[in-house]
């Protein structure tokens, strides 16, 4: 099982950055690609945070969970806020619109969290921002990745069930990323005439908002990098609050 070496490799250099110890991963990452690790590979030069141009260019092609990645570089490599927000939006709508139909539970929990590295990182851009509106619209894209993980139920379809084993086993198996793209697509397409799944997108229009309000206040609060952030709308005022650590909170 030599292809192995390479991811087993890989995790081992990602515990130790977890760990804030400096290591070399670029020739570890260059293997992963030639074994077929591609999202294992888009993983390490993340966190290690080296050859992201590598990463962004694969944005556009192989499975959702590699396409998330590279969104996610691309905002890293962004050069002001706009370009950084524009990124992550892109990159939630474009995974988000292949992985709502997945119902292969394991599958979909990994790209989630890649989706919510999306949401924080806009999320943390728009606070440095300090525009009261783009950060509310933030909060609710945080909330809406946290709600889109479906109920663990089996399909009720055997074809359905059949392909996800197949789906499962490529994706242990490190199957090629065009094998799991097609697979991929295969489940999304049979779910979609299945059951119609919607896609959730935190959408909606702040005058739309605040109209609904009328003289009530709306107060959204978020944990933003270890900051405890508010943000009210009160009479079509959207006002944001820094309130301190949020460890500060949790230890209260």
């Amino acid at each position: 099982r030599a292809p192995w070496r390479a991811a087993a490799r890989a995790v081992e250099l990602l515990a130790r950055l977890a760990l804030g110890r400096p290591v070399a991963v670029r020739r570890v990452a260059v293997e992963c690609d030639r074994a077929g690790w591609w999202v294992v590979a888009a993983r390490l030069r993340l966190a290690a945070g080296v050859s992201l141009d590598v990463v962004a260019g694969r944005r556009h092609r192989g499975p959702a969970a590699l396409r998330a990645l590279g969104w996610l570089a691309r905002a890293r490599l962004a050069r002001d806020r706009r370009g950084v927000l524009a990124a992550c939006r892109a990159g939630l709508r474009v995974v988000r619109r292949d992985v709502a139909a997945v119902a292969a539970w394991e599958v979909r929990a990994g790209i989630g969290a890649h989706l919510a590295e999306l949401a924080e990182l806009g999320l943390r851009s728009a606070l440095a921002g300090g525009r009261g509106r783009v950060i509310l619209r933030w909060m609710d894209e945080c909330r809406a990745v946290a709600g889109d993980q479906p109920p663990v139920l089996p399909p009720a379809d055997p074809g359905l069930a059949r392909e996800l084993v197949e789906l499962r086993s490529a994706v242990a198996g490190g199957a090629s990323p065009a094998v799991v793209r097609r697979l991929e697509r295969r489940v999304r397409d049979r779910e979609w005439g299945e059951s119609g799944t919607p896609v959730s997108v935190a959408g909606w229009d702040f005058a739309d908002v605040a109209g609904r309000l009328g003289h009530r206040a709306l107060v959204s609060f978020a944990d933003v990098a270890g900051e405890f952030v508010a943000v009210s709308v009160v009479d079509g005022r959207c006002l944001v609050r820094r309130l301190g650590r949020a460890s500060a909170v949790a230890a209260a």
